[in-house]
């Protein structure tokens, strides 16, 4: 998605920044990509928005949806809660301390394992 922004920047727009990418895209852009995915302009601006957020300021977000480290519903979170802060490229992103390891289960036996079946 971020090539497809890349490659149809809004009539004037430079690409800038690190990423290289254009401030916003060209107005049929969301109609094509809609079409492309059978989805509703709502649903491609959506994408478009998340691609061209990952791409400018979550470069860390990206890189660890890209591995497989985060899920798509975590990256949407992640991209959500710093939306309406202003400026700056989050370089990396804070990751969630793993739950602490659960203890072994009991091994309870089982009717016919039990030492005192009467056969």
């Amino acid at each position: 998605m971020a090539e497809l922004i890349r490659r149809s920047p809004e009539d004037g727009c430079e690409l800038e920044g690190p990423a290289q990418m254009p401030a916003t895209w060209h107005e049929f852009t969301v109609a094509e990509l809609g079409d492309a995915l059978a989805e509703t302009r709502q649903a491609a601006t959506g994408m478009l928005e998340l691609a061209h957020d990952l791409e400018t300021r979550l470069p860390g977000t990206r890189a660890a949806f890209r591995s497989g480290v985060l899920r798509l519903a975590k990256v949407e979170i992640i991209a959500r809660a710093v939306a309406n802060q202003s400026g700056g490229v989050y370089l990396s992103c804070r990751l969630p301390r793993p739950f602490p390891a659960a203890a072994p289960r009991r091994q309870t036996p089982t009717p016919a394992q039990h030492p005192h079946r009467v056969p």
